[in-house]
């Protein structure tokens, strides 16, 4: 496989969901490209991955073992994608987690007479009451190890066979953050939110941060990174919050609802908008502490931008925090130091 001149693809969590959105739209793309697919359930990954092949025999598919919720995972994953390529394009942090909520009504319905669902349905905030989180066998919070920590480590390690100097040497690192990125969840002396129960928006704001310490970090040598909201799309994800019928018996009125509500993406194909868009741009054009959102209406897709709400105190502490992580779990894993 000669990758030094076919443009790689690589997506975390491409089994379903936005994932396997992102991987159809990079094949249904005239561009060339070899797309990697990555996921923890190695029997599901290659089924995805023979569909695949057999709907777009003229794309270059490969597939990849990885859950970035275990770091002795994310580190073998790294030695084989140091193997098999010696550029990375386009690396979309995909993979997610939400740990198990419900959805408060008592609150949805006050704040549909207060006139504040709106906000509720846009960020998320106030809508769930999540219970305790998980942790990994590294001894971190799992939804904190999924959506942020393993895609560090992962990229941090891969640091020097991403970017470069020419026009066509960019690295580009595509996150899939949430509108319920919002500062008032995240605490920055409780990074994984390990005393919290708002785990998944803390994660998702940790990673805009993360984003925009990544910039200051490397775009001098071709690597930019861009957090992107897909809206509200019906994937397994939701699923744990509603039962999956419940959200199809739902879908007309969240239809309707687009009248008001923008961020009802809704469906896949709609929902990897803002992602498939960044892929189509110069990366150094962009301003890196902007974040796109997909939303909706009823003549289909469309994004907007706008400035994440990320402090400098907070993007530093982040940053260092992570850091310090990676040291001491690479310090316990054999092999590394």
């Amino acid at each position: 496989m000669d990758t030094f001149h076919t443009k790689v693809a690589l997506i975390t969590g491409s089994t379903s969901g936005i994932g396997l959105g992102i991987v159809d739209k990079l094949a249904r793309d005239s561009r060339p490209m070899h797309i990697c697919l990555t996921g923890r359930n190695p029997k599901k990954l290659q089924t995805v991955l023979g569909d695949f092949k057999r709907k777009y025999p003229e794309t270059e598919f490969s597939s990849l073992v990885l859950d970035v919720s275990d770091s002795k995972s994310v580190l073998f994953a790294v030695e084989e994608i140091r193997k098999r390529y010696n550029r990375l394009d386009f690396v979309f942090l995909n993979a997610g987690m939400m740990p198990q909520a419900r959805v408060n009504w008592t609150n949805c319905i006050k704040g549909f007479f207060s006139g504040n669902i709106v906000h509720m349905f846009l960020t998320g905030d106030g809508m769930l009451d999540a219970v305790t989180d998980g942790k990994t066998r590294d001894g971190l919070s799992e939804t904190f190890a999924t959506n942020v920590f393993g895609h560090f480590l992962m990229v941090t390690e891969l640091q020097d066979i991403m970017g470069g100097h020419g026009d066509d040497d960019r690295t580009q690192l595509i996150w899939t953050s949430s509108s319920s990125a919002l500062t008032q969840l995240f605490d920055p002396d409780d990074v994984m939110c390990a005393k919290g129960k708002n785990s998944y928006a803390s994660s998702k704001y940790c990673m805009d941060a993360l984003s925009v310490a990544l910039n200051e970090l490397w775009n001098s040598q071709g690597i930019y990174s861009h957090v992107v909201c897909p809206g509200v799309v019906v994937t397994s994800l939701t699923n744990a919050l509603l039962a999956q019928w419940l959200w199809y018996l739902l879908l007309p009125i969240f239809y309707l609802l687009r009248v008001f509500i923008h961020n009802l993406t809704l469906t896949v194909n709609a929902g990897t908008t803002g992602l498939m868009w960044l892929t189509k741009q110069k990366p150094e054009g962009l301003d890196y502490r902007t974040k796109i959102f997909t939303r909706a209406n009823w003549f289909g897709p469309y994004l907007e931008f706008q400035m994440v709400d990320v402090s400098d105190n907070v993007k530093d502490v982040v940053m260092n925090q992570l850091a310090l992580m990676r040291k001491r779990i690479l310090q316990q894993i054999q092999g590394y130091s």
